[in-house]
């Protein structure tokens, strides 16, 4: 129950995550959305944005907007780094293509 109320509030105080959005949140929201469809991936956002509202009061911080090209290079590099670290457990190496 309390986190269908913090989806109603977090809806009434930002703004949708919809395809002409250029920011980290709105690319994290349609990543998801392509791969475990709206609903869930609602909720995903909803509590990556209560994460965020949560650390921002506890440390005392401003919010630091993400682009959604910085995001997509981040997503990137964990990407990588997950590939890179699943190839060293078969034993195997990663060399870049060029």
């Amino acid at each position: 129950m309390k986190l269908l109320i913090l989806k109603v509030q977090i809806g009434y105080f930002c703004p949708s995550p919809d395809k002409y959005s250029k920011s980290g949140l709105a690319a994290h929201y349609r990543r998801l959305r392509a791969r475990i469809g709206a609903p869930k991936a609602i909720n995903a956002t909803a509590r990556k944005i209560a994460n965020i509202f949560y650390n921002m009061l506890k440390n005392k911080t401003t919010y630091i907007s993400q682009s959604q090209e910085e995001y997509d290079k981040a997503h990137k590099q964990r990407i990588l780094k997950q590939l890179q670290q699943k190839a060293v457990q078969f034993g195997l190496e990663l060399v870049p293509v060029e």
